[in-house]
């Protein structure tokens, strides 16, 4: 009497009967590592940034913005998806690194921690580009709470917490954008 799952026959020796099935399994386990192996490249899990690179899933357009004469290397959040998204997810953001959210009109937007893991200064910035408002480390355990600007802004920028501070950036600082 065959079994047709594993090919294992009556007659077959029991030893080759369970090589066959631990070579069986060896297999499926090989494949199904090398299947999350290949899903986790793919996803961006790999990068060395902690997924600055391709957060999310997105692609992104970088930006180099002048701050107060420093610089800094933004992702431009430019679509509804990528503004929902933001940052959340990102593991590390080095210095010199952030992401810049790009309105059409000056406004009041609110900023929350959702689904971060790090700590950041949140920097509106106004039409006449310079720093209307700071929120110095904002961090993930502040979530539900949600950090608005007190006058309109046109872009805000995220950088690792602590940057604002090193760096002399105040209301006022004057913000260059180049964009690529």
């Amino acid at each position: 009497m065959w079994v047709l799952e594993l090919g294992i026959c009556d007659n077959e020796p029991v030893l080759f009967q369970a090589r066959k099935i631990i070579s069986l399994f060896l297999f499926l386990g090989i494949l199904l590592a090398s299947g999350f192996v290949i899903w986790t490249w793919k996803s961006g899990s790999f990068n060395d940034d902690g997924g600055l690179r391709r957060p999310n899933g997105f692609s992104y357009e970088i930006w180099e913005i002048s701050i107060g004469g420093t610089m800094v290397k933004a992702k431009v959040a430019d679509t509804l998806a990528k503004i929902t998204k933001g940052l959340g997810g990102v593991k590390a953001l080095k210095e010199g690194e952030g992401m810049i959210f790009l309105s059409s009109a000056p406004e009041s937007s609110g900023f929350w921690m959702k689904d971060m893991f790090i700590n950041i200064d949140i920097i509106w910035i106004g039409r006449n580009l310079t720093v209307v408002d700071i929120k110095k480390d904002a961090s993930p355990d502040s979530f539900p709470e949600v950090f608005y600007p007190r006058v309109p802004a046109l872009y805000v920028l995220e950088v690792p917490a602590g940057f604002s501070e090193k760096f002399g950036i105040k209301t006022g600082s004057e913000v260059v954008f180049s964009p690529n």
